[in-house]
């Protein structure tokens, strides 16, 4: 697959578009909810380090 860096000008960009993807694929593989799939994100520096994330947002 091909992402563009950002759905467009104007985001925040704040995640880029593949990071975003993974997000949402181990959310749904882990069957967790938007607040849950932060508090895990927030809790693995190995996620942040390998998707190159600086700051989790928070729900």
């Amino acid at each position: 697959m091909i992402f563009s860096n950002y759905y467009s000008k104007y985001s925040n960009h704040t995640y880029k578009n593949v990071s975003e993807f993974i997000i949402l694929c181990i959310k749904t593989y882990l069957n967790l909810i938007y607040r849950e799939i932060f508090e895990v994100d927030e809790l693995s520096s190995k996620i942040r380090r390998i998707l190159k994330i600086q700051k989790v947002l928070h729900y």
